[in-house]
């Protein structure tokens, strides 16, 4: 599985971009590329990296992509999205937060406008087989 510095490096070549270069053009520091096999990378950057790029995050995080995926102007709207799709399986709060593992506190930070650590995220998206797009709120679908 290739990682997301893998997807990203193998777009700036094919794009002929530095990674300075390509960092500038997506608002990120400079060393935020380099460093994305050491940590997790914030929603906020990959978000940028994405815009960037024209890509969904499905695609950076090497996951089946929806054909449908429309990028939109978007809002992050995680907390909503979250609850309406776990009401649409029918999961609740406590099965989904036990199931992947997380503080029974996340929903209370999601709601004041937190959201996961994108490797999270991706558990989430996977967890409930949806776009990680649709998941946040930059896709429609």
């Amino acid at each position: 599985m290739e990682t997301i510095k893998d997807r990203i490096l193998e777009f700036l070549q094919d794009k002929n971009l530095s990674i300075g270069e390509f960092c500038k053009m997506a608002g990120i520091g400079k060393n935020a590329i380099n460093e994305l096999d050491k940590f997790t990378p914030s929603l906020t950057n990959i978000l940028k990296i994405a815009d960037c790029l024209n890509v969904s995050l499905d695609y950076l995080a090497d996951l089946p992509e929806n054909e449908n995926t429309i990028l939109t102007n978007y809002t992050i709207k995680f907390y909503d999205n979250l609850n309406e799709i776990l009401e649409q399986q029918q999961i609740s709060k406590n099965k989904f937060l036990k199931d992947l593992n997380l503080s029974s506190d996340a929903f209370t930070r999601w709601k004041r406008g937190a959201t996961p650590y994108f490797s999270t995220l991706v558990d989430i998206a996977k967890y409930l087989n949806v776009s990680l797009d649709y998941l946040i709120g930059r896709s429609e679908y």
